[in-house]
């Protein structure tokens, strides 16, 4: 998946740099189609010059492939429409180096404690399912008494054993319905991006990335030369998070009925939830001086730097918490079978 996102931008970057340069726009994609090595986006390239040559629009042409982000699509369609297709390209070439490079930063950091908790979750499993078993088997041969602690432990690496594989196929299979529930699915996705809205750290990852993704790409229509409404509607059209759409769609709706921005602000009661106070303050000042695309630059960078600081000290903040549930897990384990051994040493030196 990775590797064909990186492939796509690769493309997306070539077709810029050849058409700025004035090759027509079909032969700048046949061109791109045969440097990319993912034989799929290649496909996909030829597919998009067959449906242009056939009458079709190119910002739908591409929409059909499902090649680029909807932000780019929807970049192209107004591009293609206004008659500034080569300016629009530049502009969603643009924002997707930014949004990559957010969508980086964050994963990063991520990856590196989620899977740390995976790894130890994976060895206690297998500690659970194929160890203990086995220093059971030894203490029962010696005929030793079990405390209460490791009865416990040898139940469950029991009950593990029995029904741990079923046990497992059903989790995943849960994760994967929830996951396609909440974070997939077009009409329960709210619920979803609700949760994550209320988990600490999580919740505040989530907003410092989309104030700062609705900075820089409101920043870059307004400087491209759309009207505050216009640059709305984009934005809109192009989030993924459906919460943060849906306010940017009532926002677009009322400003275009005559509402001023603190106004419309007021009356959607979620304003407040999805961004801090001071980004409601400042936008509301933008509004009465005029300087919308400095503000909102200001704001783009103000939050990309607050979200890479927050990004810093998150692994020192989760480090102790992995810590914690590791200690916690191999302290019960040797709880649970050092009084077995002890009673074991004591029977061979009597």
């Amino acid at each position: 998946m990775f590797r064909r996102q990186n492939s796509a931008f690769y493309a997306l970057e070539n077709i810029c740099t050849l058409y700025e340069s004035g090759v027509p726009l079909t032969q700048c994609i046949v061109e791109v189609s045969h440097l990319v090595q993912d034989e799929e986006v290649a496909k996909k390239l030829r597919r998009v010059v067959t449906n242009i040559e056939s009458g079709d629009f190119i910002w739908s042409s591409f929409q059909e492939q499902d090649l680029f982000s909807r932000e780019v699509v929807s970049l192209l369609r107004i591009g293609e429409e206004s008659g500034s297709l080569q300016e629009n390209l530049q502009l969603a070439l643009q924002n997707e180096e930014k949004n990559i490079a957010l969508r980086s930063k964050v994963f990063s950091v991520l990856g590196y404690p989620l899977f740390i908790l995976m790894l130890t979750a994976i060895l206690g499993v297998l500690v659970v399912w194929f160890v203990i078993p086995r220093v059971v088997g030894v203490f029962t041969e010696l005929e030793v008494d079990l405390p209460l602690q490791t009865r416990i432990v040898v139940a469950m690496s029991n009950w593990i054993a029995t029904y741990g594989l079923w046990v497992l196929l059903l989790v995943i299979a849960t994760g994967g319905v929830g996951y396609w529930m909440l974070f997939r699915r077009e009409d329960t996705r709210q619920w979803g991006e609700s949760l994550l809205l209320r988990l600490p750290v999580i919740s505040t990852i989530v907003r410092y990335y989309e104030c700062s993704r609705m900075g820089y790409t409101m920043s870059n229509l307004l400087q491209a030369g759309y009207s505050l409404t216009d640059s709305l509607q984009l934005l809109g059209e192009t989030t993924q998070l459906k919460r943060y759409r849906e306010l940017y769609r009532k926002k677009e709706q009322l400003i275009r009925e005559g509402n001023s921005i603190r106004e419309a602000a007021e009356r959607i009661p979620e304003f407040g939830e999805l961004f801090p106070r001071e980004v409601v303050t400042m936008v509301v000042f933008a509004e009465r001086s005029g300087s919308f695309t400095k503000t909102f630059d200001h704001i783009g960078n103000r939050y990309e730097a607050r979200l890479s600081e927050l990004m810093k000290r998150l692994p020192s903040i989760m480090e102790p918490v992995i810590l914690i549930i590791v200690w916690a897990a191999v302290l019960v384990l040797a709880y649970a079978l050092i009084g077995p051994m002890y009673s074991v040493i004591q029977g061979i030196g009597v």
